[in-house]
């Protein structure tokens, strides 16, 4: 950064020598000229020292965050480059550094990147993006029947267009993510919406009628809605996982199945976590005289030629007539996918006065907090609860 006097010109010596009248540039005296957040050359000119001084010193100021960044890389390197170095972070050590992701939301990520960033940015240098424009791109997105992207889309794309380029600052490539104003902001992005507490759960009695109409699976559907597991964690228990413990029934959950183009791989769970759910006495009977005389690692869910099952074909033979059967018994009860169900196990918790870190157990949840973030409407329907119990518990006062 500098500022020039134009009306001087240096010589070789070192020093200044003023431009006779006639050869001083038109225009205002004073230039600074800079290199701003994306490595390009700037210039702007000033009727007085002083102004530039000053605008010199904001922009040295503005800049002390982006020393050590290498505006040559961002010159050479493409969007589609660094999105294979973004890639390889999430199949290696994850975005957060938390673990790798899962293969099915690597999928996901993929097909929003071919379909949606990939045409618009894949050869564009990392230097040459520019705010505007990519505001201007995402507000105009279109999906891949040419009509306008939904705000879902929108948001997701976004989103993923973001961590990308913070890979890029992470890297040291940008001194700024460009999807962002100069107060961090991304407001063409739309915010993911939150469902937290609209998750209409079922009574016991809508349970009991949705799961007579699964038929053989009848289990099935009582577990995912008592005991709140993910269809892939469904998919894998084996045998072995169900057992009785000093307390009581318990399912030890530690892998789940998840479908990427039509494969079936098997994996450690949604948060990696193994964890085990209490099993009701009278559920676990049930699954008891199911398994009889069944080896400890045979599925405890199975299709009916014995392979794992998927949801899809589950849904449309089983699941959907389950459905229409409580549909027609009470129509005014809620239509639950089977992923769903989780949400009516653990309000049948809260409901049952269980504790806060159990039912985070019972849904799965890394934190206590995320629980509560996502069940906060139950917790709050709950709030005379409370007092009720104590009621029961202190003597007449009087």
């Amino acid at each position: 950064m500098a500022v020039t006097d134009k009306w001087k010109k240096r010589q070789p010596d070192g020093s200044s020598k003023m431009l006779p009248k006639e050869s001083r540039p038109k225009g205002r005296r004073w230039e600074v000229d800079w290199y701003d957040s994306q490595g390009k050359r700037r210039r702007k000119r000033f009727e007085n020292k002083k102004d530039a001084e000053e605008f010199n010193s904001e922009m040295h100021r503005e800049s002390a965050g982006a020393r050590g960044v290498d505006y040559g890389a961002a010159r050479k390197t493409t969007v589609h480059a660094l999105w294979s170095l973004y890639v390889t972070r999430l199949e290696s050590i994850g975005a957060r550094g938390r673990g790798p992701i899962g293969d099915k939301t690597l999928y996901r990520y993929t097909r929003q990147y071919e379909n949606h960033i990939k045409p618009e940015w894949e050869h564009v240098a990392l230097a040459s993006i520019r705010h505007e424009r990519v505001e201007q791109w995402l507000s105009g997105l279109k999906g891949r029947d040419g009509k306008a992207a939904g705000s879902a889309t929108r948001t997701d794309v976004g989103t993923l267009f973001k961590r990308v380029l913070d890979h890029g600052v992470r890297l040291g490539w940008l001194a700024d993510n460009p999807t962002t104003d100069r107060l961090g902001n991304a407001d063409f992005i739309p915010p993911a919406r939150r469902e937290a507490g609209k998750h209409n759960p079922l009574t016991v009695d809508q349970l009991t009628i949705l799961a007579d109409g699964a038929d053989r699976y009848r289990p099935l559907v009582l577990t995912a809605g008592l005991c709140g597991l993910r269809w892939g964690e469904l998919s894998a228990l084996t045998v072995s996982d169900l057992r009785h413990a000093a307390g009581g029934w318990e399912l030890d959950v530690t892998k789940a199945y998840t479908e990427v183009q039509g494969r079936l791989i098997l994996k450690g769970t949604k948060t990696e976590n193994v964890r085990t759910v209490p099993v009701p006495a009278k559920l676990a009977a049930l699954l008891e005289g199911d398994i009889k005389d069944r080896a400890g690692d045979d599925l405890l869910f199975r299709s009916p030629d014995g392979r794992p099952m998927r949801n899809g074909n589950f849904t449309k033979r089983y699941y959907e007539p389950a459905r229409k059967a409580l549909a027609a018994a009470d129509p005014d009860a809620p239509r639950p996918t089977i992923h769903d169900l989780r949400h009516t196990a653990v309000s049948l918790a809260i409901r049952a006065g269980t504790n806060i870190l159990v039912v985070q157990r019972i849904a799965g949840h890394s934190k206590a907090s995320t629980t509560l973030d996502v069940y906060a409407r139950e917790f709050k329907d709950d709030l005379h609860e409370s007092a009720r119990r104590l009621d029961e518990m202190i003597p007449q006062l009087s």
